[in-house]
């Protein structure tokens, strides 16, 4: 679904972190909270966030490549830790 597997699988991390390592960073936060900061990280791009990962550039900004349903789809994966999914 629009690339998002070019960088990021469920528990490995590749070029990107994996959604788990994803969810695990934001478990703290308030579910809406952590949706609101995963959705404008894909949209705007974020940079800084992952210093251990491949792409020491960031994520790009996603918003032109990415449908808004598909970003709110995908911020409600990531904003569920590895016991939910378990």
């Amino acid at each position: 679904m629009n690339d998002c597997v070019e960088c990021h699988t469920v528990s490995v991390a590749t070029v990107g972190p994996s959604w788990i390592a994803v969810a695990e960073r934001y478990k703290s936060l308030l579910r809406i909270e952590a949706r609101n900061i995963l959705i404008e990280s894909v949209k705007k791009g974020s940079k800084g966030k992952w210093l251990t990962m491949k792409s020491a550039g960031g994520m790009p900004p996603l918003e032109e490549r990415v449908s808004g349903a598909d970003i709110d789809e995908f911020s409600g994966f990531y904003s569920v830790s590895e016991s939910d999914i378990q």
